[in-house]
This record gives C-alpha cells, structure tokens and sequence, in this order.
C-alpha cells in the first residue's frame, strides 16, 4: 500500500499534459513492450504534447514528455538501437494498475465478455478475436465519440464492420494492424479527424482507397509490411499535414506517386521505390521528388536504383539529415540484364550523402567501384555491402573513425580489400568484422610486409566472422577479440594466421584469452592442438561442424574452465557427436 501511496503521490505531482500521456499507457496490456514512436505518435494524434514554442518540433517534445516520464520511473527496460535513439519500453505491473486507476472511465481493453461500453470511454482497445458474427455488434456497442480504437490480429476482414467505423467521426487513432484486409473502406474519408492511421501488415491490400488522402489532418499513414501494395495513392499530395509514412517491407511497390515532394511537412519515409519505366507516365514521382523534404530525417532506403536511366539522378540527399540509408540496385527477382553497371556508378555517385550519415547499407550494386564520398562519410558507424558481385575493389575506409561495424558480403570479385594511408588509426573504433560468400578474396591488401602487418591491427576488435572465403589467407591481427571468432570454409593458412601471434607483438597475454566464443565449421584440420585451445580461459561455447579430417578432439580442452556450451557434429574422423550444456 505504501509503494502505491509513492506512486499516486508522484503522480499528482505530474503536469496536466503528462498525466494524459500516463493515463494513456493503461491502454497497453501488462507485460506489453511498447514501441516509443509508436506511442508518441498517438500521444500527438490525440493531443497530448502542447506545444509552448510554435517552431519547436512537436516530435521532439513528445520525447521529452517520454524522458520526463522515464526520470519518475513511470517507464522500465528502456531500449535504444545502435544510433542511442529511444526504441522501446515496458511499465512495471504497479505502474500499470496506476495507470489504469487514474485512467478511469476513458479507457477501455475490452474482453469478449463484454456487452456494452461506458459512455465516458474514449479510447478503445479489444484484446480478444472477434468473430465475423459478433464483430458488427461489438463495433455498434462503442461510443461515437470514440478517440482511439486499437484492433488485435484478425482471422479474418470484415468490410461491412469496418465501414460502421465510419460512425466514429471524432477519432483520431485508428490501429488495424494485421486484421487480414482486403482494402481500406473509402467511407475512411469521413474521418475528418483522424491524424494516425496504421493498417500495416494486411498483406491482401493491393491498393489504398485514393479516398485516405481526403484526410486533411492525417499525420502518420503506416502500410509496412502490406506485402502485396503494389501503389500509394494517386492524391497523396493532398495530405498536406502528413509527418510520417511508413512504407517498408511493402515487396510487390512498384513506384511514388507524384507530388510527394510536396508534402513538405515529412519527416519520415522508410522507402522509396524508383519505377521501371519512370517516363512512361505522368503519375510516376522521380528521385527528384526527395529535393523538397528538408524535413527527412532517421532512415531511408531507395529501391530499385538500378532502373534509373543513364545515372540520371539529382536528389540533393545531402540536406536530408538521415541518420541510416539504404541502397537497393534491383528488385529481388529483376534480370540483372535489365539494369547497367555504369550507369549505376553514375547513379551512386550523385546521391552523395550528408556527412552525418550514421549508417549506410548497399545491396545488389551493379557497379565496378564504389563512390569517392564514401570514404568522407566520417560518422559512419555501420557499413554493410551485399551481393555487389561486380565490385572488385572498395575504398579507403580505414579512417572513418567512427566506424563499429563492417559487413562485407558476396562480392564475388573482390580479390583484396585495399587500405591506403595506413597508420596508428587503422580502424581505430571498428568493433565487429564480418566477412561472407567473397570466393576470390585473397588477402586484406595486396601489397603485405612486416612494417604494414605490424600497423594494421584491429586494435579492439570484439568479433570476426569469415564464411566462405576459401582463398583468403592473411588478415590484420586483432589481439583484443573477446566476444566471437567464427571460421566457416576458410583456408588453413588464415587459421593459422590468425592463431599465430606476430613476433612484433609485445603483449604478454596468450592471444585470445577473453574470448567467449568460438566456432570451426568446414575446416580442414586434423588436429586442434596447434591452435591453443589451454590459452582460451574465458571460452564459454565452442562449436566444431561439419570438419571431416579432425580426428579426435585435444587435452587441452580440459583447460577450459569457463566452458557452458559445446557441440560437436558432422567430424567423421573424429567419431564424436556431442551437445554439452553446463
């Protein structure tokens, strides 16, 4: 009782705006992990940030309605992703029951037991699956003056029970998200009040209504994941207070509707798809469209780069303040013959980002080379290259001294990965190396003696990964790796690189001694003897698969004091089958 005391005493001291932010969160069920965008989207949908300052950004008030609330333990378990933005959170179960104590009669989880709903309720979520016959009386049941209405993953799509949502004229959230729809009603449109609207996931939508973009006040339209949405809508133009359209995981968008550059207001778009035959039609919005959204920001990825025309892009991303983009040459199943390798050179090559990039992540690359402004994308933290198998060498990256993670993945040319400049910063933050499916990668640079050995390390490398790349045989040495080192299909000269510790070297600490885990999959080796296993005192997994010619696992291993997890298959020689948990 004294602990609920605390909590209401807390409470009250909150001001009128955050108590309507808490009382809110009753709508969310116990244990729930809450994505905190999500939930400051409806907080400003349904008007609960004020706004004291008219160029402040609604968005970022709202996460200081959300830190403030942090600070008073109203929230737990926060998560962040790798750019340290807020991403989720829970409520203790006591601050849950506050919640929904203070909520009162406002808000309402209704259960299949229940017949009517309060007059006084204005936000509704059902946490049961209705049935096709019950659905049209459980809608009939709840108050017109509806603010919020949350539906839960459906068996099935009602269209005459979604068109009585018409009937609530003050909405302002409306979440139906995976309820198996076939379209959006284009009664929708008289809604006049609706600012959040979320039916990603309904993966049957092939088209939206062009009736959503009579939606004056719609601020965010969520559709990711509608698997089959082959178009957004022709007028979306007109949803002048748009902030946020959330379009990935949307396979089957072939093309933007023009006039999306004027939707000045956008902060957020997960994906812009470039169609195939832009020239054709007049309803088709180009790369050009990005130079009007000053306003974008977190992540963007533009698909289909390959279809531009001759490299004939001007999108000026270099205002954009993106802190992730994405780059996707041709869709998933496109002939390769259709796009050209210059020509998407030339592309990349214009679509210069700014230097506070975070983030960038290229797929299916046509090109030779990569673009010279890579290498001055200084604030990169991740870089990922996947199936860019034409690309046969990549820029000096060794100096973006921000960069904690490398990911480097079927590029089927690349013989060597090469490094100009080298000196005491070679990869002064990198963290995570991971290196997959390169089948003529020989050697980290072509050129190799002892004095570039010796510069070259990866001074605090915590993780290495290397699959299938059978020809590889010198890397840089990384004598702090302490969380992973993974060798699928390698040759035995990288192993035995990597487990030879350089002369040079003055450390006195057996190489590999903080290590955690280890995995030989595909290796030739006979015998792990040479390998120091008694030096890996801190290993708690050690997994062997699929190395025939070992025969027989060594004495050493008893040295292995930390060890919890040990699996052992697919050795032939060695006639030992195991799974060892401790």
């Amino acid at each position: 009782m004294r602990m609920v005391f605390y909590q209401h005493l807390s409470y009250d001291h909150l001001s009128h705006h955050l108590k309507h932010c808490f009382a809110y969160c009753a709508l969310f069920p116990k244990n729930y992990e809450i994505d905190v965008k999500t939930l400051i989207h409806q907080w400003i949908a349904n008007g609960f940030i004020e706004l004291s300052n008219k160029s402040a950004c609604i968005e970022d008030i709202g996460i200081e309605y959300f830190m403030d609330l942090c600070w008073r333990s109203f929230f737990q378990n926060v998560k962040r992703d790798g750019f340290r933005n807020i991403q989720s959170c829970t409520m203790h179960d006591l601050m849950h029951d506050l919640a929904t104590l203070v909520a009162g009669k406002e808000i309402s989880i209704m259960n299949s037991k229940e017949k009517s709903v309060d007059e006084r309720v204005r936000h509704v979520k059902l946490d049961f699956r209705l049935d096709s016959s019950d659905i049209i009386p459980v809608v009939l049941s709840i108050p017109k003056k509806l603010r919020s209405f949350i539906l839960p993953h459906q068996e099935f799509y009602d269209h005459d029970a979604i068109r009585i949502f018409s009937n609530f004229k003050q909405l302002r959230v409306c979440g139906m998200q995976d309820c198996r729809m076939t379209e959006v009603s284009s009664s929708i449109e008289s809604l006049k009040h609706l600012r959040y609207l979320d039916v990603s996931k309904n993966s049957e939508i092939k088209a939206l209504s062009n009736s959503i973009t009579n939606l004056q006040n719609l601020q965010v339209l969520n559709v990711s994941g509608c698997q089959y949405l082959k178009e957004l809508p022709e007028d979306i133009k007109n949803l002048s207070n748009l902030r946020h359209l959330y379009c990935h995981n949307c396979y089957s968008l072939t093309r933007m509707p023009r006039g999306l550059g004027q939707l000045t207001l956008l902060q957020t778009l997960t994906w812009f798809v470039v169609a195939k035959h832009s020239s054709i039609s007049k309803n088709v919005g180009g790369l050009d469209e990005l130079n009007s959204l000053y306003n974008l920001n977190g992540s963007l990825q533009i698909r289909n780069l390959g279809f531009v025309k001759n490299g004939k892009v001007n999108p000026n991303l270099e205002k954009l303040l993106l802190q992730s983009l994405v780059l996707v040459s041709s869709r998933y199943g496109d002939a390769r013959g259709d796009v050209n390798g210059d020509s998407e050179e030339m592309a990349l090559q214009n679509l210069r980002p700014n230097s506070n990039l975070k983030e960038l992540k290229v797929y299916q690359y046509g090109g030779r080379s990569f673009p010279s402004w890579l290498s001055s994308l200084t604030n990169l933290v991740h870089i990922l290259l996947v199936r860019c198998s034409s690309c046969k060498h990549l820029p000096a990256m060794d100096q973006i001294c921000s960069l904690r993670k490398l990911e480097i993945g079927g590029l089927d040319d690349l013989e060597y990965i090469e490094i100009e400049g080298q000196g005491t910063s070679f990869f002064p933050s990198l963290k995570h190396l991971i290196i997959k499916y390169c089948p003529k990668l020989m050697g980290w640079q072509k050129k190799r003696d002892d004095s570039t050995a010796k510069l070259a390390q990866f001074t605090f490398l915590s993780q290495f990964i290397c699959h299938n790349c059978p020809k590889l045989s010198w890397i840089p040495q990384f004598p702090s790796l302490d969380e992973a080192l993974e060798l699928n299909n390698v040759s035995l000269q990288l192993v035995q690189e990597i487990f030879t510790p350089s002369i040079s070297s003055s450390s006195t600490v057996p190489p590999f001694s903080q290590l955690k885990t280890l995995m030989f999959s595909q290796l030739a080796v006979e015998s792990l003897q040479p390998y120091g296993l008694q030096n890996l005192t801190s290993l708690e997994k050690l997994a062997i698969f699929d190395c025939r010619n070992l025969k027989s696992l060594p004495q050493e291993m008893r040295s292995l004091t930390s060890l919890r997890k040990l699996h052992v298959y697919g050795c032939n020689s060695c006639q030992v089958t195991l799974s060892i948990y401790y």
